[in-house]
């Protein structure tokens, strides 16, 4: 008996020019809409890890001026230091480093810039340039040590947003 069914050959199948440019044309649609949402948590992550920064400034400022007649200290030396977690809180043994920089991955104190204003005029100014490389936070000694300023950066160097639009988050003595 001979079979009269045709056989079936398999072919290949070859994408065309087209199928390729849809699989290009949805992988870089994808791509383009999560790699800005993995960029803007990161960066909102390290812009939280420097205002945590700032908090530790500021409670290491605050007990500083507790042991000193309510002033602040003119710089960031030994006896503040000495105020961060780790230090003695005696003003002579400072603690062995600052708080983590979320951008160069080292630890930090603050930093001084020449940046000279009152925390009210400083709050109410766009953020700007603060002189200060990215994750660190600056301190501003003010009126004869009796207050001070303390600015976070973020990763473009400009200074923490405050809560309304276009001010700077400042924390302070002075509310």
């Amino acid at each position: 008996m001979t079979s009269n069914s045709a056989q079936v050959v398999k072919q290949k199948h070859v994408w065309t020019p087209v199928e390729v440019g849809l699989v290009l044309f949805f992988s870089a649609m994808l791509i383009g809409m999560f790699v800005p949402r993995v960029t803007s948590a990161e960066e909102k992550a390290n812009e939280q890890i420097t205002r945590t920064s700032m908090h530790i400034a500021q409670v290491a400022l605050e007990t500083y001026a507790a042991d000193h007649n309510n002033t602040y200290p003119a710089e960031v030396d030994d006896a503040l230091k000495s105020y961060y977690p780790g230090g003695e809180a005696d003003g002579k043994t400072p603690a062995s480093q600052g708080p983590l920089n979320p951008y160069s991955k080292k630890p930090e104190f603050p930093v001084m810039v020449g940046y000279v204003s009152t925390p009210t005029a400083v709050r109410t100014l766009p953020p700007e340039s603060t002189g200060a490389a990215a994750g660190q936070v600056v301190y501003i000694p003010l009126n004869n040590h009796r207050s001070y300023a303390l600015l976070g950066t973020k990763g473009d160097g400009k200074a923490i947003d405050g809560t309304l639009p276009k001010t700077t988050l400042v924390l302070s003595s002075i509310w």
